[in-house]
């Protein structure tokens, strides 16, 4: 924090680290500009719409003094978390960390996001061309509660019954009885802001892949009809459970976790209340929050259909079909 130097050499340096790594990781892989996508039309005024990693645009443009002035503002001690794991003498480190951090000049005020996300009222739906995908593909994605929320741990346990392993809901449709998809998968992200779920389907080949979606769609309207049996949420809750517990075996761990719960929920202490928040979900509430925050009214989807390199840009259109 105190002695970064940049200048025009390295700057121009990292700048090209960074422009290979959007390549190798976003650009070049197929489906790899699926999340870039799903973002901007996921979010309408949001930040989250852009990636972190920004464009080749953005890049190009960037200046010395772009980074000059970001580090200024944002890697100060008065917006950061220190966190310290181990066994150690806490009026000793914090005497420590008063005397090193202490004199590093604060912010000139640290901006807060202050947008907010329109409520979202009917299906969205766009295609992309991809020129490195093999086969068709539909994503669709929904805007949900922050990290933290009450209703963010019933999602985890639903995201999770919909896709997590092959016998989970969605994998076992798609790819075991129909073989309309060669993969089927859901992830949720839960963010500091508005929070993200998606559901992501590869058609198989020579499958129409509007009957992906179609079958994607009918998982989850089967969810937010019939609460999930017991034995089907006991079974995820072990799998996070496990996840949590081991997640926090090692130093690192306690410190990465003990980091999430001070700068994104605000308070150090929900490190010994997140499980807990887990184990107390039903399977009713499971139904609740796919009911309320999954409809297809509040559904962005997304199809990729292989593409040819050079082709028109994709459309985006919205509809209530």
């Amino acid at each position: 924090m105190a002695s970064l130097v940049v200048n025009e050499e390295n700057f121009k340096k990292e700048r090209e680290v960074v422009k290979e790594e959007r390549r190798l990781r976003i650009e070049n892989p197929p489906y790899g500009m699926l999340a870039e996508w799903v973002l901007d039309a996921t979010f309408q005024l949001y930040p989250y719409r852009y990636l972190p990693i920004g464009s080749m645009e953005d890049l190009n443009a960037a200046t010395v003094a772009d980074v000059k002035a970001f580090f200024d503002t944002y890697y100060v001690p008065d917006n950061a978390s220190l966190i310290i794991v181990g066994d150690f003498e806490p009026k000793t480190v914090l005497a420590q960390a008063r005397t090193h951090f202490g004199r590093i000049a604060k912010s000139k005020g640290v901006s807060r996001v202050t947008a907010q996300e329109p409520p979202q009222t009917e299906l969205r739906t766009l295609t992309k061309s991809d020129p490195k995908a093999p086969l068709p593909a539909v994503a669709s994605a929904f805007k949900l509660p922050p990290r933290g929320h009450a209703d963010a741990y019933a999602l985890q346990i639903a995201f999770d019954i919909l896709s997590t392993g092959e016998s989970s809901r969605m994998y076992r449709r798609l790819v075991y009885e129909e073989q309309s998809a060669v993969a089927a998968q859901a992830q949720l992200l839960l963010l500091e802001g508005p929070s993200i779920g998606f559901l992501f389907g590869v058609a198989n080949q020579g499958r129409d892949v509007n009957a992906v979606s179609k079958s994607m769609r009918e998982v989850v309207n089967g969810l937010a009809e019939k609460p999930p049996a017991p034995e089907e949420v006991e079974k995820v809750k072990s799998t996070i459970v496990s996840r949590l517990v081991v997640g926090r075996q090692t130093m690192q761990t306690k410190a990465d976790a003990l980091g999430a719960a001070a700068s994104l929920l605000g308070d150090p202490q929900r490190f010994n209340t997140e499980l807990a928040k887990y184990q107390a979900v039903t399977a009713a509430d499971v139904q609740r929050v796919v009911k309320e925050y999954l409809p297809e009214s509040r559904e962005t989807r997304l199809f990729i259909k292989p593409g040819q390199p050079g082709q028109p840009s994709a459309r985006q259109e919205l509809s209530s079909e």
